[in-house]
């Protein structure tokens, strides 16, 4: 009877309680640095500890946002795979109660940005569980080149022999006091602690003599200041005594700052005259006047004077970050001198031109900025990349961009023709733009909250006011998926993972997504999914789970379909009520916006290819060196991970002669593509586009894209995205 009671009872159990609850794995992690500098690659130190009873048989590795970028990396004992985004780690095993380390090479991006966490989780076969720990990561600014400020600056103890320096500075910097008998210095003395309170003590001093002096404090990160000239005159050997010198400073500059010292010390007279120092800084006019746009960069000249000597004289485009010596100069080492330079400008733009000249004591006197504008081409802008956190959006079957209304989107575009503002216009909204500095690259963010189909077009204007607009396709925004009939609940997205096939929660957060997604009061959910094996769960309140069967995306996918949730069934036993689950039938879910690629709308379809003949990275080529038989030209630039992803599988096709065919880099400089082409091993040949006069003409709106011409050159065909080796193959085979 009692064993018949147990059977029950455990029958009552498992039917009565909707999932099993099990304790997953528990885990500690910590990531070392946690604050990093701009624009640049540091080796990233992570430790996991394992804190729970399990053996951890998996660790995942997700970067804090888009500015991070996992480069080459190891593990002890441990298989590692994955993306630029995500690392795993399998083959290996963690047991309770240690820890593993492991570093990766990452590259940061140029954005500053507040701290971010890493996600790090790992799986000892209970489950998914997500670390806690030091997971920050900050990116801090630029590097720093503000050269500390010298102030206070004095001299003390000045007896026959000796004498002290003493000044402070606003940043710890090292310390050094160069003097002699001239200016020109000859002595010094240095202490490398980084302080800023500075004292140096200077002995073997010749009694009753006059000592030229300068003072120099260098931060850590190079940048120098230093304290102009001064003299002191040591006591005589028959008047010993002590005195003290105060300086007073003078405004600081950005790169370094000059403190002017003035001392005069009363007793003994010397007879050693005080020598004669310079302050006083060249003067430099350019004479060149700019009352146009030019299209070539002209020839700037000007004139230099100094009441001494004229030592050398230099130029900036770039507001005075970078400086160039002048191709010209008559009359150095006089005091008057003319200069003239032709700056290397290839690109239109504006240029903040100015001159400087630095006399032989140090002295530089700067020109005021002049305004160049560079007009060769009107402002034109190439394809665009649209991207949800690292992956890049591909247009479907109709040739629109696909998303979700309220989902974030970022679009980034190329540009020549120098343009000062590009705006992007999409279903009534315009959207700027901003330039990346170190790319020069402009991409926005773009969020629509309604739906529909919209055209999506830019507006660039450039430095001499020229404008010109271009449409850049369209963009569908899909309404959101709808959970019927319910008001609050959740949607949960299961991810296979490739290498241990173990099913873990999906982490949404480098896509800027939340998962588990909450179902808001009208029922409905957002959610986009990258390439991968998935099911999907929703469960809400007073309604029967709901599972959807394994499904497999190709490609970034926005997930709308609807659903209508089974009313919870409820097993009442005396006083007591339970929420009967009944047996979950997985179901189907379908995608009507999951449509295999295929062609893309295009005008030139039907007609020949545009002929071009372009120098490239192995000579120059054509379109019509490949009539005869099928062949494509591509469109793909250095800049796009997915334009790269695409070029590795062209270039081994190209290579070995199992498909003919051109690539083309639009807007970029055949400088810049050899270096790139050369760095990638990339060996059938790049051609270049510079002034992107064949983006129009190809009516190129996202990148990469190909053209499959047959043998007369006829374009039969044109398909965007990155597409694998088979896939090129089975095209190509299907046009003669």
């Amino acid at each position: 009877m009692t064993t018949a009671r147990s059977v029950i009872l455990v029958f009552l159990v498992a039917i009565l309680i909707p999932e099993a609850v099990f304790a997953g794995g528990s885990c500690t992690a910590n990531v070392s640095p946690s604050s990093v500098q701009a624009n640049s690659t540091n080796n990233f130190t992570f430790s996991v500890t394992n804190t729970g009873s399990g053996t951890i048989t998996y660790i995942e590795v997700q970067v804090p946002s888009s500015n991070f970028i996992f480069g080459s990396g190891s593990a002890s004992g441990w298989n590692v795979s994955g993306s630029s985004s995500l690392k795993e780690l399998t083959g290996g095993t963690l047991v309770s109660g240690t820890t593993l380390s492991f570093s990766f090479n990452v590259t940061v991006g140029g954005s500053e940005a507040g701290a971010a966490d890493w996600h790090i989780s790992t799986n000892d076969g209970t489950g998914n569980a997500n670390c806690s720990g030091s997971l920050g990561t900050a990116i801090s600014g630029v590097a720093d080149v503000t050269a500390p400020r010298i102030d206070e600056v004095t001299v003390t103890n000045i007896t026959s022999s000796s004498a002290t320096f003493n000044w402070g500075t606003d940043e710890a910097s090292d310390s050094k006091v160069d003097y002699g008998l001239t200016e020109d210095y000859g002595l010094n003395k240095s202490d490398s602690a980084m302080i800023t309170t500075h004292t140096l003590s200077l002995s073997s001093l010749s009694a009753g003599t006059t000592y030229a002096y300068s003072v120099t404090s260098t931060d850590a990160s190079g940048n120098i200041s230093r304290a102009d000239q001064g003299t002191i005159t040591t006591a005589t050997a028959t008047s010993e005594g002590t005195s003290t010198v105060a300086a007073s400073p003078t405004p600081t500059t950005a790169a370094s700052t000059t403190t002017t010292t003035t001392v005069t010390v009363t007793g003994t007279p010397t007879p050693t005259p005080t020598p004669k120092i310079d302050r006083t800084p060249p003067t430099v006019v350019v004479t060149t006047e700019f009352p146009k746009p030019f299209e070539k960069a002209p020839t700037i000249a000007g004139k230099a004077t100094d009441d001494e000597e004229l030592k050398s004289v230099e130029y900036s485009t770039d507001d005075g970050v970078n400086w160039l010596p002048v191709g010209e100069l008559e009359g150095a080492g006089g005091t008057q001198a003319s200069w003239a330079f032709v700056p290397h400008l290839t690109e239109d733009g504006n240029y903040s031109i100015i001159v400087r000249a630095t006399d032989k004591t140090g002295n530089i006197g700067k020109s005021e900025s002049v305004n160049l504008i560079i007009d060769r081409l009107p402002p034109r802008v190439g394809g665009a990349l649209w991207t949800v956190g690292p992956f890049a959006l591909v247009p479907g079957e109709n040739g629109a961009i696909v998303v979700i209304e309220g989902v974030a989107v970022r679009v980034t575009v190329s540009a020549v023709g120098g343009p000062t503002e590009v705006v992007l216009a999409v279903g009534g909204h315009e959207f700027d733009l901003e330039r990346s500095m170190d790319t020069g690259l402009w991409s926005t963010e773009v969020v629509l909250d309604e739906a529909g189909e919209y055209a999506v077009d830019t507006r660039a204007v450039d430095g001499a006011k020229n404008e010109t607009e271009r449409n850049l396709g369209t963009i569908e925004v899909l309404s959101p998926g709808r959970v019927k009939g319910v008001k609050e609940g959740q949607v949960k997205l299961f991810y296979q993972d490739p290498q241990s096939e173990v099913w873990i929660l999906w982490d949404g957060r480098t896509f800027g997504q939340d998962n588990p997604i909450k179902i808001n009061e009208l029922g409905e959910y957002r959610l986009m999914a990258p390439p991968g094996k998935y099911y999907l769960e929703i469960r809400a309140p007073g309604f029967k789970l709901l599972r959807t069967r394994i499904f497999e995306l190709d490609k970034i996918t926005p997930i709308t379909a609807d659903w209508e949730l089974e009313a919870a069934t409820f097993f009442r036993i005396g006083p007591w009520k339970w929420n009967w689950p009944g047996w979950v039938k997985p179901v189907e879910i379908d995608f009507e916006s999951q449509k295999r690629r295929g062609s893309t709308p295009n005008e030139l379809t039907g007609k020949k290819a545009p002929g071009f003949s372009l120098p490239g990275t192995l000579g120059e080529a054509t379109v019509i060196d490949l009539r005869g038989g099928a062949a494509v030209v591509s469109f793909v630039n250095t800049w796009s991970p997915t334009s790269v992803e695409q070029l590795g599988v062209l270039d081994e096709l190209l290579y070995n002669r199992e498909i003919d065919g051109l690539v083309v880099v639009p807007q970029e400089g055949l400088a810049k593509v050899k270096v790139f082409a050369k760095r990638g091993n990339y060996q059938s040949g790049l051609l270049v586009d510079a002034d992107g006069d064949w983006v129009e003409k190809y009516g190129l709106t996202a990148l990469p894209a190909h053209f499959i011409l047959d043998r007369n050159g006829v374009v039969k065909l044109v398909m965007v995205g990155v597409f694998n080796r088979e896939e090129l193959l089975s095209v190509m085979s299907k046009v003669r």
